[in-house]
């Protein structure tokens, strides 16, 4: 009898496995498949800090039918590191790990130890890894909760120093932004949740949609998002330029501004003009695509980064851009094709 009772025991305290979810990149209790349990789990991430709040009832959202125990703070622990164990290397987890964990002991307080401590490893690890956090919240159109002035100004500052646009480019693509986030507030403002829950459903399917497409053809192309964030590449993308990083890419890496340029003689004010205030889908534009590893025996250009002050190879191509826009006529997803200009053309079949 007393063993029946030890196991029905043993059973009752044995803790809920803990996932990581896609879209807050938090550790949790999973809140099951499907983009729909995820996008409420993502709604309801902050006012369910860590999941289950340590104590305090977490929304039902975030959690599944079956009773769950709250975690204690080393199985958390241990979570995280196991999760990231095949992305950093044992040696680094270990020695952060150590210089961490004793400093957070428990005998101040679980949830403020706790809390503390994953902020630190979860900015520790985003050094490494910028595109692993806020990915989903920045993709999202709809979040009302996104302020990106500060990394807009980041953005632009880069684009300035990459000879992407001038001081005149920045006012105006400033005085474009401020009317785009009123636009999105307004627009927001007046959905009700099930229509923003569709609107996002569609989102994703048409940013799949497009993911698909672009696997299929043997065109170079890339998927970016509203805050330049590229989000696919597909192979012949990959094998024609070398490029081999992982995607998504997050905007602080200022992937779309290495990716290609315009050339200095092209006036870029034609780009935000056709693209994000016209109702055209299919736009065309000369532009000079960065090629990472020659394998293809291209005929480059070099040019100097103005950054990282390195000589770059680059290839003039044509661009062709497909503007995904919602029900609003708001600017969403970006699909970029990329063709060799007849000089590069006659250069390759000149050179074999």
């Amino acid at each position: 009898m007393m063993d029946s009772n030890q196991t029905t025991e043993q059973k009752a305290l044995k803790p809920k496995q803990i996932t990581a979810c896609d879209n807050c990149r938090k550790s949790h209790v999973s809140c099951g498949p499907g983009r729909r349990q995820l996008t409420k789990c993502r709604d309801n991430h902050r006012q369910n800090d860590l999941a289950l709040d340590y104590g305090e009832s977490p929304s039902p959202t975030m959690l599944s039918s079956e009773p769950q125990e709250e975690p204690t703070f080393s199985m958390e622990r241990d979570f995280l590191v196991k999760s990231f164990s095949n992305i950093l290397s044992s040696s680094t987890i270990t020695s952060f790990s150590s210089d961490k964990v004793e400093s957070n002991s428990l005998q101040g307080g679980l949830s403020t130890n706790a809390a503390a401590y994953f902020d630190s490893l979860l900015s520790y690890l985003s050094n490494y890894f910028p595109e692993s956090f806020a990915i989903d919240e920045a993709s999202d159109p709809y979040d009302t909760r996104l302020d990106v002035k500060g990394d807009q100004q980041r953005y632009l500052k880069h684009a300035l120093s990459m000879g992407w646009c001038t001081e005149r480019d920045i006012e105006e693509i400033n005085l474009f932004a401020a009317g785009f986030k009123e636009k999105r507030s307004q627009v927001v403002k007046f959905i009700s949740p099930d229509q923003a829950t569709q609107m996002r459903t569609e989102f994703l399917n048409h940013l799949q949609n497009c993911i698909h497409s672009s696997n299929e053809t043997d065109t170079p192309c890339i998927i970016w998002l509203q805050f330049g964030i590229v989000y696919h590449a597909n192979q012949a993308y990959r094998d024609f330029t070398g490029f081999s990083e992982p995607l998504p890419m997050h905007y602080d890496r200022f992937l779309l501004l290495e990716a290609f340029r315009y050339p200095q003689t092209f006036d870029s004010k034609i780009v935000r003009e056709r693209i994000m205030h016209c109702h055209e889908k299919f736009n065309m534009f000369p532009v000079e695509l960065k090629i990472w590893n020659n394998e293809q025996n291209l005929p480059l250009s070099y040019r100097k980064n103005p950054v990282s002050e390195q000589e770059e190879g680059y290839i003039d191509c044509v661009m062709s851009v497909t503007v995904k826009r919602d029900t609003f006529n708001m600017p969403v997803i970006f699909y970029g094709s990329f063709i060799p200009s007849i000089e590069v053309l006659h250069k390759m079949h000149s050179n074999p």
